[in-house]
């Protein structure tokens, strides 16, 4: 722990508050940028891609924030783990981006319809044609070789679902005597049905695991479809689903986790009031057939909203994309990265004290922070603060609360409470404020957060301190 500083910084004592324009506040668990929607979510969960906001393909990665990828396309499809590549483009062909060369047709027969990227960004996965009549193949990149994915006996037609991570495993499902069949596709295209031909049994695949080594989808056993989990050691695996059971409620996997034990599926309740007739539901060790709402409430006490759905997922099953009646909103598990200390404040005007807490990344690799404050005031200016050391000083400079950071304080940008009394800034967590110039933060080092605020009646007071040790 950082050792307490002796005496108030006076610098800071005397700094003026001005004015500032407000910033809108987010739900507590929301990491990652929603002024765009986003359409696909790399598996490491650290880069995002919209084709809507400014007109064209959308990049958005920490630190440099949206990049506009204009082009010959203004519809986005997937993105990489890297965010290197991005792979665009409708029915008048499909387009790949890549860092520092931009936008070029990708390869293949036809109208090279874009359908799917590896998570590497080596093989790309599109059609001949649109709709069911063309035929899908991969591209690989590598190579510059194009393997179509092959049909099995009798099969009239093939659609895709999902990649893996180094495109060596792609899912979808056949079409066979107008019945889907759950299809396994390798890198040269070969096919392996799930079920076998004579089981009678319709399937479909919709995900697969980065690594490749997990298949989740639904087959129609009886009346009902039931969501299952694939491995090539365990075959398939049926997975519960949520009650009410019956005809009228169906279950499709769509998200497996890397480890395999994590899937997410959607729940479609015929009979369901509207507001829940789709939503997700989840299927975990600590989970047995809870809707996504449930299991978030019952894991983490937070409520995402009725018919939570879940959009995307990271291959470690730790940030999802959610919309809900609440809104789309980015939910991670792993946001809280900072721990309190010299609390709690004293009551403001509001009669609660003011709470800080900091979300995002203590990785070294990746460093962005969410600076969040909450039961502030409404409408009042906020001054975020910083320092490696931790203070202990009461009603510093005539403030009703004690300011809990010393040595060395750094200032963030002022800014104001929104009406729920909610203050929230992005930091770029690599780079932080430290007297009057930004220093390089370094892994293992801890560094402490407050904010200070006005209050009702020209007095201040602050926040409780919140530390964060980066790794």
């Amino acid at each position: 722990m950082p050792r307490l500083a002796s005496s108030a910084p006076a610098a800071l004592v005397s700094a003026a508050f001005v004015a500032a324009a407000p910033l809108v506040a987010a739900q507590e668990a929301l990491v990652l940028p929603l002024d765009r929607p986003v359409i696909d979510l790399a598996g490491n969960g650290r880069v995002a891609l919209s084709s809507a906001g400014s007109g064209d393909v959308s990049l958005w990665t920490p630190g440099r924030g949206w990049v506009d990828l204009t082009g010959p396309t203004a519809v986005g499809l997937a993105v990489s783990s890297t965010g290197s590549e991005v792979l665009g483009g409708d029915l008048n062909g499909g387009f790949l981006w890549e860092r520092g060369f931009g936008w070029a047709p990708i390869a293949g027969p036809g109208q090279r319809v874009p359908r799917l990227l590896s998570g590497d960004g080596l093989r790309v996965v599109a059609r001949t044609e649109f709709g069911t009549n063309g035929t899908p193949y991969i591209w690989d990149r590598v190579t510059d070789s194009i393997s179509e994915l092959e049909l099995t006996a009798l099969a009239e037609a093939a659609t895709v679902g999902a990649v893996d991570e180094t495109g060596s495993r792609v899912v979808g499902d056949t079409i066979i005597g107008g019945a889907v069949r759950a299809t396994i596709w390798d890198a040269d295209g070969d096919a392996t049905l799930l079920e076998a031909l004579g089981s009678g049994l319709q399937s479909t695949a919709r995900g697969v695991s980065t690594d490749g080594q997990w298949v989740v989808g639904s087959r129609f056993v009886g009346d009902v479809w039931i969501p299952f989990r694939w491995s090539e050691s365990g075959g398939i695996q049926d997975l519960p689903r949520t009650a009410p059971l019956g005809p009228d409620v169906v279950h499709f996997a769509d998200f497996v986790s890397d480890s395999g034990d994590f899937v997410i599926g959607t729940r479609i309740g015929f009979l369901d009031p509207p507001e829940t007739a789709v939503q997700s539901f989840v299927s975990s060790p600590a989970s047995t057939g809870l809707t996504f709402r449930a299991f978030i409430l019952s894991t983490e006490d937070i409520d995402v909203g009725e018919g939570a759905f879940v959009l995307d997922m990271t291959a470690d099953a730790r940030r999802f994309l959610v919309t809900s009646g609440l809104g789309t909103f980015w939910l991670d598990l792993d946001a809280l990265i900072s721990l309190d200390y010299c609390g709690p404040g004293v009551p403001n005007s509001t009669g609660q004290r003011g709470s800080m807490l900091v979300l995002g990344s203590n990785e070294a690799a990746q460093r962005s922070l969410y600076l969040r404050a909450t039961n502030l005031p409404p409408g009042q200016t906020v001054l975020p603060l910083c320092s490696r050391t931790q203070g202990f000083f009461p009603m510093v400079g005539g403030s009703l609360g004690t300011l809990c950071v010393g040595g060395v304080i750094g200032r963030f940008d002022l800014g104001t409470s929104d009406s729920s009394g909610v203050y929230q800034v992005q930091a770029d967590g690599r780079l932080l404020p430290e007297g009057g110039m930004l220093v390089p933060v370094l892994a293992g080092q801890s560094w402490n957060f407050q904010v200070w605020h006005r209050d009702v009646g020209g007095v201040s007071n602050l926040t409780n301190g919140a530390f964060v040790s980066f790794i």
